[in-house]
């Protein structure tokens, strides 16, 4: 692609590109020092020469004065420097009138936290307690409405109805004989009818 502007003008480059590329890194393996300076250069991704800016970083160690530019402080002077903007807090912390606020906690105040603690426990433990005594309620009023559905008598056929030679363990009145009128089809054939097995479900 040689024009973004121009998707379909395409052009085969590869033989100058490949010949750019080769001459490049040549130049950067064999040439001087003094034709690449390495503290005021980068080297991109691709071996592209970009300039540094500031800070300089130099190879080697440093001249004292280096270039006139402004050295960073070192890490004493900054340590130091810190130390002597600590002032001391307000008050006379001599007598302890006027403790810090990083003060450690007096036995009192761990007490009192612990009883708190433990009123807080009480407290959820009554609640689920309740929980519990709600859930148990409504589990019998439940089982209490429930309980005249389980005393309605089946409905389904007997297995004495018809021949008792049309069932077994897989074939009972309870599946074959219902619905009426014909009952379930798949119990049936040429032998076994539902006039013969099922005389007495009202049709």
């Amino acid at each position: 692609l040689h024009n973004v502007n121009r998707p379909h003008d395409q052009r085969d480059e590869m033989p100058t590109f490949f010949i750019a590329e080769t001459v490049k890194y040549l130049f950067l393996t064999f040439s001087d020092d003094e034709a690449l300076s390495l503290d005021t250069s980068l080297l991109s991704t691709e071996a592209h020469v970009l300039p540094a800016g500031d800070p300089r970083w130099s190879c080697g160690p440093e001249p004292p004065g280096g270039d006139g530019s402004a050295s960073e402080p070192s890490v004493e002077s900054v340590q130091t420097a810190q130390g002597d903007g600590i002032s001391e807090p307000p008050g006379d912390t001599v007598l302890g009138d006027a403790p810090g606020p990083m003060s450690e906690t007096s036995p009192v105040d761990s007490r009192r936290c612990v009883v708190a603690a433990n009123d807080s426990m009480d407290s959820l433990t009554e609640a689920l307690c309740s929980c519990q005594e709600q859930l148990r309620r409504a589990e019998q009023q439940l089982d209490e409405r429930c309980e005249p559905l389980r005393e309605v008598p089946s409905e389904a056929p007997s297995l004495s109805h018809g021949d008792p030679q049309c069932w077994n363990d897989h074939f009972t009145s309870a599946k074959c004989c219902s619905p009426p009128p014909s009952g379930n089809p798949g119990c049936w054939d040429a032998l076994f009818t539902f006039e013969r097995c099922c005389p007495s479900v009202p049709k």
